[in-house]
């Protein structure tokens, strides 16, 4: 296991080299976490590593590593979090994640386990928790159980892939996870289910609450997997999302990435029931399949969340088999959709070859920068004749500007207009596939009518992008080396394309381009 330190300062810039983190393929970790405490200016890495016990392979438990943030230095010894062995029986901890608490200056981390006894089934899995002390030290009881899910009749239960996260305003945490329903005859059925925890470990309100409805009772074409969690101290709540198959509702059997408000207080359910956020995958494609495949955060500045997911592209040129990184902004107050639809954040690869891959999302917001971070797993190259396989990262903005992005063209000037008070501003690009009409110096208000018009040369067949918090109206579209021009409406729509239904473009050719529409 290794990691890299970032300078969040400056754009993400690495700081110092990349540094080992176990050593000597010590314990085969996997599944890292990581999470940062200001107090002690520290990090502290989780992750599933092998039982040191000769001869035996199915066996695993949860250690850690505390890492000074300021010199990569490693503090102390390895921590042997979870003990999930019973009466000599060897156990199972899987996939950890962990929660920083500041008003304790401690950690609660959680994991997926079994404890092999004479009474518990090999697969028998249930959600597990233990309290940290700053310094790493146990605290509190000893692998504490958070789920029951052992406790449903009918086959053998499940309950995976948790998510935590701490809410400073209640001083209590909410844990996530998705559970096969389990009823006599019925597989596939998996539901998220919740529990909240005090800061002492106790449990809180309703038990193993259910806050999906994946499908109709009985159904076996549905199901879930990969949670993610995220606290809104703006509205007191948090945001629970879940990669779900819903064959049901959607009529097929493709992923999609889904999202539940919960009060804070209570983990009661709030607004839409498991409101469906991505649509770019495309029937009988998955929106998100590798197991982690996702990332969110929230912006308190915006008050907005951000979900990144990798999907298959399906748009031309590209192939369906080529993955690429998607995000989703959504209102802070009602967890709906705002600005752009599934909008790409990764160009990984070569377009229409799926040997450029990019997946294994995870988003943090930075709000000294006002910047979200995308990091994921990509292929870079081809070196040699082979893609490579490294971490990638991303920046964005944490609200994007007044504008535009386009493909398919070399943008060489856009002048961006206000037709109300005749302001307006020129931005020559040199190239840039995207632009901030605000960010040059045009002051905008929402109702507002902005012109941009842009100019530049083809690069190829396709002209199309999209409008940044503009709600488009009209679209003229002008080939002037071919002499052919096209007027689109676009019905207040943010997606635009100049190829509907045709519109012949040559690489080279001169392109001018007018986008109206209304500032949002």
């Amino acid at each position: 296991l290794v990691g890299q330190r970032l300078d969040a300062s400056a754009g993400g810039r690495p700081v110092g080299d990349v540094f080992q983190i176990t050593r000597d393929q010590e314990l085969l970790a996997v599944m890292p976490a990581v999470a940062y405490n200001p107090t002690r200016h520290e990090y502290l890495v989780v992750w599933q590593g092998r039982c040191d016990v000769s001869g035996v392979s199915k066996c695993s438990e949860i250690f850690g590593r505390r890492i000074d943030a300021a010199t990569g230095e490693l503090l102390g010894e390895t921590l042997s979090i979870s003990d999930m062995g019973v009466e000599d029986a060897l156990g199972v901890a899987e996939l950890p994640c962990l929660a920083y608490n500041g008003d304790r200056d401690e950690y609660l981390v959680v994991w997926a386990g079994a404890r092999r006894g004479p009474s518990v089934e090999p697969d028998q899995l249930e959600i597990f928790a233990q309290r940290l002390a700053g310094d790493g030290g146990e605290i509190g009881e000893d692998d504490l159980q958070v789920s029951t899910r052992h406790d449903v009749p009918g086959d053998v239960p499940i309950a995976y892939d948790p998510a935590v996260v701490y809410d400073p305003e209640n001083r209590q945490y909410l844990v996530a996870w998705w559970s096969d329903w389990m009823r006599p005859g019925v597989n596939g059925d998996g539901e998220v289910f919740v529990q909240l925890l005090s800061a002492d470990g106790g449990q809180v309100g309703v038990d193993d609450r259910r806050i999906s409805d994946m499908g109709a009772e009985d159904s076996d074409i549905s199901s879930i997997y990969t949670i993610e969690a995220v606290h809104n101290p703006d509205a007191g709540e948090f945001l629970v999302a879940w990669i779900g198959i819903d064959g049901d509702e959607i009529g097929g059997l493709e992923s999609e990435i889904y999202v539940q408000r919960l009060d804070a207080a209570t983990a009661a359910e709030l607004g839409v029931n498991d409101h469906l956020v991505s649509d770019n995958g495309g029937r009988g494609f998955d929106a998100c399949h590798p197991d982690p495949c996702f990332g969110l955060a929230y912006s308190s500045r915006h008050r907005e969340y951000l979900l990144a997911w990798q999907s298959v592209a399906l748009l031309p040129p590209r192939g369906i088999s080529e993955d690429e990184i998607y995000a989703q902004r959504l209102d802070g107050a009602e967890a709906l959709e705002v600005g752009a639809n599934d909008f790409e954040v990764s160009d990984v690869g070569i377009d229409g070859d799926n040997d450029g891959r990019a997946a294994d999302t995870e988003v943090i917001y930075n709000p000294d920068r006002d910047e979200y971070l995308v990091v994921f797993h990509g292929t870079v190259g081809p070196r040699d004749g082979k893609w490579v396989w490294e971490i990638l990262g991303q920046r964005l903005l944490g609200r994007p500007g007044v504008g535009a992005s386009l493909r398919g063209m070399e943008t060489t000037e856009v002048r961006c207009h206000l037709p109300r008070t005749g302001e307006g501003v020129d931005l020559p690009l040199g190239g840039s596939a995207s632009w901030a009409c605000d960010a040059a110096g045009l002051k905008t208000e929402p109702d507002q009518r902005l012109l941009q018009v842009v100019r530049g040369i083809a690069s190829g067949e396709q002209l199309e992008g999209v409008l940044t918090r503009v709600a488009g109206d009209k679209l003229g579209c002008e080939n002037v080396t071919q002499g052919i021009r096209r007027e689109l409406d676009l019905g207040g729509g943010s997606d635009w394309s100049c190829h509907v239904p045709v519109f012949p473009v040559d690489p080279g050719d001169e392109i001018r381009i007018v986008l109206s529409g209304v500032v949002r």
